[in-house]
């Protein structure tokens, strides 16, 4: 009985850690995400904007941006989001529900 408490006990432990853990890595991407967006805000508003001066524009196609636009709103139809964050959220999420099958 000893040994069983002591293996809950143990393993309530190591949930509470890989609970913090998980509340640090998400916390840590949050940042990385506001550090991005704040170093390219100018590239991104272009980017929404499809203001021809963005140079990342002047690269893609003209179809390809409308096929990627075409694709974008099926996903955000599918998936019921409004915006890139919201989508890439959710891909997060369903990675980790995938990964918590294989491990």
């Amino acid at each position: 009985m000893t040994q069983k408490l002591a293996n809950k006990k143990y393993l309530e432990h190591e949930t509470k850690k890989l609970t913090l853990k998980e509340k640090n890595l998400e916390q840590h991407w949050d940042n990385e995400m506001k550090t991005f967006y704040n170093k390219y805000e100018e590239s991104i508003k272009k980017c929404k904007e499809f203001d021809k001066k963005s140079p990342v524009l002047e690269i893609i196609d003209v179809e390809k941006i409308k096929q990627l636009e075409e694709m974008l709103n099926k996903i955000y139809e599918e998936t019921n989001l409004s915006d890139i964050d919201s989508l890439i959220k959710f891909f997060a999420h369903c990675l980790k529900e995938v990964l918590k099958i294989y491990i």
